[in-house]
C-alpha cells in the first residue's frame, strides 16, 4: 500500500519537477534580459555609497543609473566586479553593461570578483589591483560596484579606504 502511494506521488511529481527545472534553466539563460523585471533583487540592492573623493561602490548600474551617475556625479569610469569567467549570468550583465556604458560614454573595466571566494589570495591580488588602479587614476571619478553591493563592491571598498589611511 506504501509502495503504491509513492508510485502515485511520484508519477505526479516528477513531471512537475522536470517542468520547473526547465523553466529555471530558462530563466537563468535569460537572466539579462529579464533582470530589470525581476523587482524583487532590485529592493535587496544596495544605495550607493562614497568610499573616496574619485570612488563611490554600489549596485549593478542600469543605463539610467549610468547616466545619473555621469551627470549628477561626475563618474567618468566604471569597474565591474561581476564574474565574467565564472558565472554566465554575470557574464551577460556585463556585456549589456559594456553598451550600456558605451552609450554613456563612460569608460567600463571589469576586475572579476567571485563573491564566494573573497579571502582568497587570487581574491586579493584582483583587489591590489583595483587599489593600483584608483591609485594611478585619481583624476578619475570612479564608480564600483558588484551585482547587489553588499558584498565584492563592499569589500573592495574596505580595501580602499584601508590603502587610503595607510598612505597618510
Amino acid at each position: 500500500m506504501i509502495k503504491s502511494f509513492f508510485k502515485k506521488i511520484m508519477a505526479n511529481i516528477m513531471p512537475l519537477s522536470v517542468f520547473t527545472a526547465v523553466i529555471g534553466i530558462i530563466v537563468f539563460q535569460l537572466f539579462a534580459f529579464l533582470e530589470p523585471y525581476l523587482y524583487p533583487l532590485h529592493w535587496l540592492q544596495a544605495d550607493a555609497k562614497v568610499v573616496s573623493s574619485n570612488v563611490i561602490i554600489g549596485a549593478y548600474p542600469r543605463q539610467d543609473d549610468l547616466d545619473a551617475l555621469k551627470n549628477k556625479l561626475h563618474v567618468t569610469t566604471v569597474i565591474s566586479l561581476l564574474n565574467t569567467s565564472g558565472i554566465p549570468q554575470e557574464k551577460d550583465l556585463y556585456e549589456v553593461e559594456k553598451e550600456n556604458c558605451k552609450t554613456s560614454n563612460l569608460k567600463v573595466i571589469n576586475f572579476p570578483l567571485d563573491s564566494d571566494k573573497l579571502n582568497t589570495d587570487s581574491a586579493k591580488e584582483e583587489i591590489n589591483k583595483i587599489i593600483g588602479y584608483v591609485q594611478t587614476h585619481q583624476e578619475e571619478k570612479i564608480y564600483i560596484h558588484c551585482y547587489l553591493g553588499k558584498h565584492r563592491a563592499v569589500k573592495v571598498g574596505q580595501a580602499i579606504e584601508a590603502a587610503l589611511k595607510e598612505s597618510k
